[in-house]
């Protein structure tokens, strides 16, 4: 084995020095026309069974509250199971894999996967289970997860997949510096249900369908200050749409999307809704360069009712260059789940719809190498966002995580990213954002949501060797108390994978989550327990 270790130096520079750079989400992957999205809420449909994918830490660093610019999650993919920064870059086929690691603060981590096909079906099954000590607290961390999938297709003319998730999630919750709960701890059981198909019709139109069923039940105790209470949460959600050519260069779109999200509490409160999206959308071909997507979208949501035009113009001039203008309306506050049950404790207070407008303009370049790089204007503008702020109940002895609505939410701003490939071992993925979230109705700014993001993930490969590094940070935050305002401090966490394939079906690999040791900031005043190192083995069969 070689390892030119100047390399390695060069690109690892580049992401410590972007260390003290305010961050942006890495949200999306520009590929001319296609944008992923990869929100925290975005869901993999590949089941993740690489040691070397860099996930992030149980308990409440999971989710980084609130979220940044969030975006709607994708029903038809949204599973239990987050989707991670670093693909996995194994060829897909027949196999089962197994790993084991264990590490520091009691760490340890178990995966078993398997996935093949057999008369014209694919499948999925994996079993994961994830580990670790309470920090500063009697509850441990601890994840466990079954998930499957089952894929079939008919003479090309149609794909059903069918997928299911159950999980187990405790984690303690943490409190301030001065009140800390050493015996406070949250319990999510999970379910998730979906089924998801295409068909091409005998005429040539396009049928597309889902239903998804996500339930979950969360136990918040704290045995110091005898408090209890149960959250239930069920949310259901179906929908389809119908694409047919009606012009040689137009293809006209109907859509339909319906949801019923409910969460009941033991103390007696309650939160339900319903949601409708119905969609009229015609896709013109107005020259071989240019594109454009536009018509109408009509939602209701609780007491709110909108019809909204939507549009996305896709120009390519010349053959690296591509620019999209987009602008297009939605009802928020649609997610009891990430209302109500993200990781931490959110007691009840009622919801109401939220109005959004986003309007952006992206300029996209592809290198004749395959480097890409994108630039986003964008301007959101949300009517009632939601805005997390943290208070301590005596009562129940636990930090909450309070909201309140911003009238007048405005978060304007630029997005850059790009992916590169630095030489033939190297890769460079980056993306950031600088923003500025405020409340126009009272020149306020959001609370907990950072002017300045950056993502950036760099990835190593030289035969047996593979060396995966990703930072997240976030700078120029406030938050507040729940109604003074502090400086929560800058946010910023680096991860670190090697791993070394001794044989084609063996390899072993260390993990360091939080290599600088310095993801203390996540909350105002709220410890963190800092660097985990684990080291395992995985086999393939």
């Amino acid at each position: 084995m070689r390892l030119h270790l100047h390399r390695f130096h060069l690109p690892l520079l580049v992401a410590l020095l972007a260390a003290p750079f305010p961050c942006a989400a890495a949200g999306k992957a520009y590929d001319m026309g296609h944008v992923q999205v990869v929100g925290k809420d975005a869901q993999g449909e590949e089941l993740a069974g690489d040691p070397a994918r860099i996930e992030l830490e149980m308990g409440e660093k999971s989710l980084p509250m609130p979220e940044i610019l969030p975006e709607a999650p994708d029903r038809e993919t949204r599973t239990l199971e987050e989707k991670p920064f670093v693909a996995d870059q194994r060829p897909k086929k027949d196999e089962v894999s197994v790993f084991f690691g264990a590490g520091t603060r009691g760490a340890t981590e178990f995966r078993a996967q398997g996935k093949g096909t057999y008369q014209g079906y694919s499948g999925e099954l994996s079993l994961s289970r994830e580990a670790k000590d309470g920090y500063r607290s009697t509850v441990e961390d601890t994840r466990t997860q079954l998930a499957g999938k089952v894929t079939t297709s008919g003479e090309g003319s149609y794909q059903l997949t069918v997928s299911g998730a159950l999980g187990s999630d405790q984690f303690a919750q943490r409190g301030a510096r001065s009140n800390p709960t050493p015996d406070a701890g949250i319990e999510d059981d999970s379910r998730a249900f979906t089924v998801k198909g295409n068909s091409t019709l005998s005429d040539g139109a396009f049928f597309t369908a889902y239903a998804q069923v996500d339930a979950a039940t969360r136990e918040i105790t704290n045995p110091r200050a005898n408090f209890s209470e149960e959250q239930e949460l069920l949310s259901t959600s179906v929908g389809a749409e119908y694409r047919r050519s009606l012009k040689p260069r137009l293809t006209g779109r109907l859509g339909l999307d319906l949801q019923r999200d409910s969460v009941e509490f033991s103390t007696g409160s309650d939160q339900r809704f319903t949601k409708r999206t119905a969609s009229l959308l015609g896709d013109f071909e107005m020259g071989e360069k240019t594109f454009l997507t536009a018509g109408f979208r009509d939602h209701t949501l609780m007491e709110e009712s909108r019809f909204s035009p939507m549009i996305r113009l896709d120009h390519r001039w010349g053959k690296p260059w591509q620019f999209i203008l987009s602008y297009e309306e939605d009802l928020g506050n649609d997610s009891l789940r990430r209302t109500y049950l993200p990781r931490r404790y959110v007691p009840y207070a009622p919801l109401r719809a939220s109005h959004e407008r986003r309007t952006s303009g992206t300029l996209n370049y592809r290198a004749a190498n395959g480097n890409l790089l994108g630039a986003e204007l964008f301007s959101v503008r949300e009517d009632d966002a939601i805005e997390f702020l943290d208070a301590w109940d005596p009562g129940k002895g636990l930090l909450t995580s309070t909201f309140r609505f911003a009238a007048n939410a405005k978060r304007t701003g630029l997005r850059l990213s790009g992916t590169f490939k630095l030489d033939e071992n190297f890769s460079l993925t980056a993306a950031g954002t600088f923003q500025d979230p405020t409340d126009d109705a009272t020149g306020r700014r959001l609370s907990y949501e950072a002017k300045r993001l950056l993502d950036v993930g760099l990835n190593y490969r030289e035969g047996p060797l593979h060396v995966d590094f990703t930072r997240h940070a976030a700078s120029d935050r406030v938050a507040y108390i729940p109604t003074a305002r502090v400086d929560p401090g800058d946010y910023s966490r680096s991860d670190l994978v090697f791993r070394y394939d001794f044989k084609a079906h063996l390899r072993a690999y260390l993990k360091v989550r939080d290599l600088y040791d310095e993801a203390q900031s996540l909350r105002f005043n709220v410890p963190e327990e800092g660097r985990v190192t684990l080291a395992g083995l995985e086999a393939n069969f």
